[in-house]
């Protein structure tokens, strides 16, 4: 057995990371955002698909993974982004008009 055999037998065990969803609010805005193992990443504002990447094998450190723009109050347009800020265990941070904004895990099928 070469060395290359021994690479794909475990790396075929390795363990597939999950999906995960986080679940925040802005101003009465719903932000979701759910992310499939290493296959892609979405983000949902009040329900609505906004942004999509994958794959996200290739992205290390913090970088910017979704964006889009949320109409809020008076019409005034603020931009939500969505950091990756760690592939395993995923972890991300989400900014409403550049500022923190809290997220909770949750379920999403």
């Amino acid at each position: 057995m070469t060395s290359l055999d021994a690479w794909i037998r475990v790396s075929s065990w390795a363990p597939v990371p999950r999906s995960r969803a986080w679940l925040g609010v802005f101003q009465g805005h719903e932000i979701l955002v759910v992310t499939r193992g290493l296959s892609r990443a979405r983000l949902y504002l009040d329900g609505e698909f906004r942004d999509e990447r994958s794959p996200l094998q290739r992205l290390i450190g913090r970088v910017l993974l979704l964006s889009s723009r949320l109409t809020t109050e008076g019409s005034e347009i603020t931009i939500v982004d969505v950091y990756l800020r760690s592939l395993w265990p995923t972890r991300i941070e989400v900014r409403v008009a550049g500022k923190p904004t809290p997220m909770n895990p949750c379920a999403h099928e």
